[in-house]
C-alpha cells in the first residue's frame, strides 16, 4: 500500500496570471498514477508550479519535462467528443476489468472550464480525484492518462461550471505509458 497523495499543479504565465490549475487527490500514489500534459501557448514565458498539499508526513517525487509532442487534440483525430453540459452535469463511463489506463481530454471553444474527474472502484470509493480549472480550455486543454485500479472501475466527469460553459470530453482506454515512451509525458511519482 502506497501513501496518499494531494498535489496542486499550476501553470503561471506571469506571477499574477494563472490560466490553468488542477489538483490531484488519491488514496494510493503507487497504484493511481497520473500522466498529464499541459499545453503551452507559443511565445510566452511560463512556469509550472507543483505543490504537495498533503503535508510533510507524505512526501512525493515529481518531475516536469518538455514533451515535444503535438497537440493532445490531434491524437483524438477521428474521435467524436461527448458534450458535458454545465450546472453539475455528470457523465459516467464504466471501464471493463481489462482496462488498465484511460486517456482523457477535456476542451472547450475559447471558454473557461471547471471540471471534476474521479475514478470509482465501488460505491462511494473515490480512488482518485482530479479538479481542473482553466480560463480557456481551447488554449489550455486538459489531457491526462490515469492508471485504473484492478477490476471494474467507473470514470465520472462532472462540469462544475454554470450551464453557459459546457465542455467536450474525449475518453478512451489506452495501452498506458511504456517505459521507453515516458519522455512524452511530464512524469514523477505520482506522474504529472
Amino acid at each position: 500500500m502506497g501513501r496518499p497523495v494531494e498535489a496542486s499543479v499550476e501553470l503561471w504565465q506571469t506571477p499574477s496570471y494563472i490560466p490553468t490549475k488542477f489538483t490531484v487527490e488519491c488514496e494510493d500514489g503507487s497504484e493511481n498514477i497520473v500522466h498529464s500534459l499541459i499545453e503551452l501557448p507559443p511565445g510566452y514565458p511560463v512556469t509550472i508550479a507543483v505543490y504537495n498539499t498533503e503535508g510533510q508526513e507524505f512526501p512525493m517525487e515529481v518531475s516536469v519535462s518538455d514533451s515535444n509532442s503535438a497537440s493532445a487534440l490531434d491524437s483524438f483525430a477521428g474521435w467524436r467528443p461527448i458534450l458535458v453540459q454545465g450546472d453539475g452535469t455528470v457523465k459516467a463511463f464504466n471501464l471493463a476489468d481489462d482496462v488498465e489506463h484511460v486517456e482523457i481530454l477535456l476542451t472547450t471553444q475559447t471558454r473557461n472550464m471547471k471540471a471534476y474527474i474521479e475514478i470509482l472502484k465501488g460505491p462511494n470509493d473515490d480512488n482518485e480525484i482530479i479538479e481542473v480549472d482553466t480560463d480557456n480550455a481551447y488554449l489550455h486543454p486538459f489531457y491526462t492518462v490515469i492508471q485504473a485500479a484492478e477490476g471494474c472501475n467507473t470514470l465520472r466527469i462532472k462540469n462544475e461550471n454554470s450551464v453557459e460553459f459546457p465542455f467536450e470530453a474525449y475518453v478512451r482506454p489506452c495501452e498506458g505509458v511504456v517505459e521507453e515512451e515516458r519522455q512524452q509525458f511530464n512524469y514523477g511519482g505520482p506522474y504529472f
